[in-house]
């Protein structure tokens, strides 16, 4: 039989998508091919039914069907440790063998040992502490350390540690003194601080500690001495009103006081108001660093808002908790978690917008690594265990977060099938949300069956006709043939 060959080039407006290549058997309609390819090149530049607003897909399957598909159970959680001790604080000390710090009421601090057992990454990322054991997070052993007398009676009001100096820092009865983290032996005469309420340590060199006294309106600024082995008053700082919340980045401290926030500069002592309000009565402050260049600061009402360092607004969206106040927050990855008055509830950095909360009541603490978030009330300890990579990737890429969604995945050393399958629900993703040459780039990239593409087009399908794909950098080239 005779054929003969009908090239047709498609370029849509902002799409270089592929060149269709016809194969037609002696006889067939070229007009018709045509009017396809035309149809196809009209489906992909207009916003039609089938092709919706990006702004309004949630998430979509990579054959083009949408589906809506919330982010539940992105951090499923497991009970970590019951306890009968009357807890205060918590405090974690995040090594290849962790160690848990509580701070009891009665002035007692108990340490346990937090080992995980081996289990490969990639879990299923379920609900519950099965999923979070198949992902390498939910299989711990715990072991009680030492169990120490810090105060007479009274109970542990803060702890921080320095893991580079494998220090304690503790408050209790308005004293800070300083302990090494494996038999919480005082280190004598570190730090000579009376009748203080608050505290926050610079985690790099030199290691500053601000103070705060519940009587005074000041900070105090400690620096260590090496030679001395101990800490020495540098400076007093005078603020407005009462320190209520502590944070340090960099030269700077972020201060929370009854109704306002500001930036103190420990160099300068120049001082930047930061405008996030508060009322005052209910809601107190609560600061969370999320970056080398923002901060998340709890606000009136339910609301967090976003902040740079210079004391302005960040182009996002602020987060609606369900309930104020926020006691705590802390980061886990590219989540942060909101301790309620009887929940705890998770938020996605990128999305700003809840994506899990489970009941937790009466809760006092909360401390993140990247892997878990631990949260402790009155008798209870429990852990929130991240799920695998491999279920983050997943869950980012039918959010349509693909540069995100792949940043993930090649912290797992994906092998070229894994990228090949990846690129190829990527190429997808993109499509739907009109993002053409970003689809193409990922189309190229992958092994995708270039009839996976066609079903998106439903009246491109030619009748009769088989469809196989041959890959060239930077167009992907859809060959058609007779399949008599």
């Amino acid at each position: 039989m005779i054929r003969r060959k009908l090239v047709l080039q498609l370029v849509s407006p902002g799409c270089t998508l592929c060149c269709v290549v016809a194969n037609m058997a002696a006889g067939g309609d070229s007009k018709a091919v045509t009017s396809r390819v035309e149809a196809f090149k009209t489906q992909l530049t207009m916003d039609t039914p089938e092709i919706p607003d990006k702004s309004k897909i949630t998430a979509m399957s990579f054959v083009g069907m949408l589906c809506q598909v919330q982010l539940r159970r992105c951090i499923p959680f497991h009970s970590l440790l019951t306890t009968t001790h009357h807890i205060a604080s918590l405090c974690f000390l995040y090594t290849a063998d962790s160690t848990l710090f509580l701070g009891l009421a009665t002035g007692d601090v108990v340490s346990y040992s937090v080992k995980a057992k081996d289990a490969k990454e990639g879990g299923s990322g379920g609900s519950g502490g099965a999923a979070g054991a198949a992902g390498g997070f939910g299989a711990e052993s715990l072991s009680l350390l030492v169990k120490k007398k810090i105060g007479n009676k009274k109970p542990i009001q803060q702890m921080e540690v320095v893991r580079d100096q494998q220090t304690l820092y503790i408050l209790c009865d308005g004293k800070l003194s300083a302990h090494d983290t494996a038999q919480l032996q005082k280190k004598a005469d570190m730090i000579d601080c009376s009748s203080a309420h608050l505290f926050c340590v610079e985690e790099k060199p030199p290691y500053h500690i601000c103070v705060s006294h519940k009587s005074k309106r000041q900070l105090f600024l400690y620096e260590y001495n090496r030679s001395m082995q101990r800490y020495q008053l540098l400076k007093e700082l005078a603020v407005p009103d009462t320190v209520l919340a502590l944070s340090w980045r960099g030269h700077q401290l972020v201060v929370g006081y009854k109704r306002e926030y500001s930036m103190l500069n420990v160099v300068t002592g120049e001082v930047t108001d930061v405008p996030v309000p508060l009322d005052g009565s209910n809601v107190l402050p609560c600061i969370q660093i999320t970056s080398d260049r923002e901060m998340l600061l709890a606000s009136s009402s339910d609301l967090a808002i976003f902040m740079n360092f210079k004391g302005e607004p960040v182009q996002k969206n602020t987060i609606h908790w369900s309930k104020s106040p926020i006691a705590k927050m802390a980061i886990c990855s590219h989540y942060v978690c909101g301790l309620l008055p009887n929940s705890v509830e998770v938020a996605s950095l990128l999305e700003q917008k809840i994506v899990q909360s489970f009941p937790f009541a009466k809760g006092i603490s909360l401390v993140a690594d990247d892997k878990k978030v631990i949260v402790a009330s009155e008798s209870k300890v429990m852990t929130l265990f991240l799920t695998s990579i491999l279920d983050q990737v997943k869950q980012y890429l039918s959010a349509g977060f693909v540069d995100e969604a792949l940043a993930l995945l090649n912290k797992t050393a994906p092998s070229t099938k894994s990228l090949h399958d990846f690129h190829a629900e990527a190429g997808f993703v993109c499509l739907k949300n009109m993002q053409f040459d970003a689809s193409t780039k990922h189309f190229v990239a992958s092994n995708v069956d270039p009839r996976d593409v066609l079903s998106v087009f439903p009246d491109l399908q030619l009748k009769g006709m088989s469809v196989w794909i041959l890959i060239a950098n930077p167009f992907v080239r859809l060959f058609v043939r007779s399949c008599r």
